[in-house]
Parts: C-alpha cells; sequence; structure tokens
C-alpha cells in the first residue's frame, strides 16, 4: 500500500529563485541598444554599440518609488528615441518570465523603501512597454533581470565558468546569487534573510519602514538603512545618507566606524 506525505511548508528567509538563461541572450545580438539601471538610489543610463558603452550619465533619485507611473516616468526621461531595444537591470525581486524567448520578470514585491503597489505581480518589461506605447506612441522591445542576474551574466562575459561564479551586491540593498547549471542562474534575494536577533536600532527602523517584517538583514546592513542607524545613535547630529556616513567614518567618528568600517588599502 503507498503512502503520501503532505509537504510541510516551512517558512524560509532566503528566496531561492531560479532564472533561465535565454538561448538567445538578451539583445546580444543588436548593435545598438540602451541599457537603464534601476537600483536602490542610483539611476543609470548607458547606451551599447558593438558591445562597448559610448554613452553614460548617472543620476541619485531622490525619493523611492510609490508606484509604477513614477517609476516609468523616470524612464521615459531617458529614452533614447532612435533606439528601441532597452534592458532594465532592475534590483528588485523578479519571478522570471520568458516572452519569445526575451527575459522578462514579474515584480514580487517592493523593496529598499520602494513601495510599487500597483506594479506587484505585473510583468515589469510588458508593462513598460504598453506605457511606452501609450505615452510615446511607439514601440519597443524590453528585456528585464534583476541586478544580481546580470552581475552573474556579467561573468560570463568574462569566459569564465558559470558554476565558479558567485555573485554579491551590497550597496542601497543586498543580495548574492550563483549558477546551478550553465542555463540557470539562481537569486537569493539575501536581503530578506532573518534568521538573526535584530539591533535595538534595526527593531526601530523595520517598525519605522514601510515593509515592517520584512528584508531585515537589509535593514541591518544596506546603504538605504545604515545612516539610520547613525541617527539613532547620535540624534544630535543627524545625516541624510550613508554616503555621508562612509566620509563620517574615514574622519574618525567612532559611532561611524563601528557601523562602517573603513578597510585600509
Amino acid at each position: 500500500m503507498r503512502k503520501f506525505w503532505r509537504q510541510k511548508k516551512v517558512k524560509n528567509s532566503l528566496s531561492f529563485i531560479k532564472n533561465p538563461i535565454p538561448s538567445s541572450l538578451l539583445f546580444i545580438k543588436e548593435k545598438v541598444y540602451q541599457e537603464i539601471s534601476i537600483g536602490g538610489s542610483v539611476f543609470e543610463s548607458k547606451i551599447i554599440e558593438n558591445n562597448q558603452t559610448k554613452n553614460k550619465e548617472k543620476i541619485f533619485i531622490q525619493s523611492p518609488f510609490f508606484n509604477k507611473n513614477h517609476l516609468f516616468g523616470l524612464i521615459k526621461k531617458f529614452l533614447n528615441q532612435k533606439i528601441n531595444p532597452l534592458i532594465l537591470n532592475f534590483a528588485f525581486p523578479l519571478k522570471p518570465v520568458l516572452r519569445n524567448n526575451l527575459l522578462d520578470g514579474k515584480l514580487l514585491k517592493g523593496t529598499k523603501e520602494h513601495r510599487l503597489y500597483d506594479l506587484i505581480g505585473k510583468t515589469v518589461g510588458k508593462e513598460l512597454e504598453n506605457y511606452v506605447l501609450k505615452n510615446q506612441k511607439r514601440k519597443i522591445k524590453v528585456a528585464v533581470a534583476n541586478d544580481m542576474v546580470f552581475l552573474l551574466l556579467s561573468g560570463i562575459k568574462k569566459s569564465i565558468n558559470p558554476l565558479l561564479l558567485v555573485g554579491g551586491v551590497i550597496g542601497s540593498g543586498t543580495n548574492f546569487g550563483f549558477f546551478i547549471d550553465k542555463k540557470t542562474a539562481i537569486n537569493l534575494e539575501s536581503g530578506n534573510f532573518d534568521k538573526f536577533p535584530q539591533t535595538e536600532t534595526g527593531k526601530i527602523i523595520d517598525q519605522n519602514s514601510e515593509n515592517p517584517g520584512s528584508q531585515l538583514f537589509e535593514k541591518e546592513v544596506a546603504g538605504a538603512y545604515l545612516f539610520k542607524h547613525y541617527n539613532l545613535l547620535n540624534s544630535k547630529k543627524p545625516i541624510k545618507s550613508t554616503k555621508e556616513l562612509t566620509f563620517l567614518s574615514q574622519k574618525g567618528d567612532l559611532i561611524a566606524q563601528k557601523l562602517l568600517p573603513i578597510l585600509p588599502h
């Protein structure tokens, strides 16, 4: 007699998101395309021609994205009107989607204080294509992947065996990933790791965040939050960014050095 067991649902603080790599990698066959990177705090735009960066501009985003119109409106301002292929390097949790061998992704949730409530569960590249068609009356082709996936793919371009690659991003957010085989990249979404005791300042930051109870590891170590720890520990001299925290650490501020040690060169 066969016996069946019902698998128990166990909470896991690390996402294990498989990203299939298309056989025709993104726009690698295109001679000219645009690449836009959306991070936790930095926006970057590039024009790539024959695999070489021809034009690059960078701006710092002053406030988190509230909804998709806020996000897409910023992208629209920087879209090159003469180039239709676009790669969107998107530093948010995505469920991979293949559209006609084009890598895309459904947004799983907002992180780093970005809400994007009306984009959650939707296919980002497809939504952006429709937005541009509606607002600019032109068709573009958009490929989307998480920034960790793009970091891993950059290693392949350097002819490194994918199975030997491990990637890590510690910026406004934090994340790690690797290849499970030569055609599948794994995004761990490490910012949501929570199997550790929170600091007292971390508890306060979490309680006052847009997503209490989640992204706990990110709230302890990532650039979007480190300066907030400093302000709680030194309320007489509040700062506005982790860039300022870096400067203070370099100048010998003891609180800043505990939060962000500056290693000697």
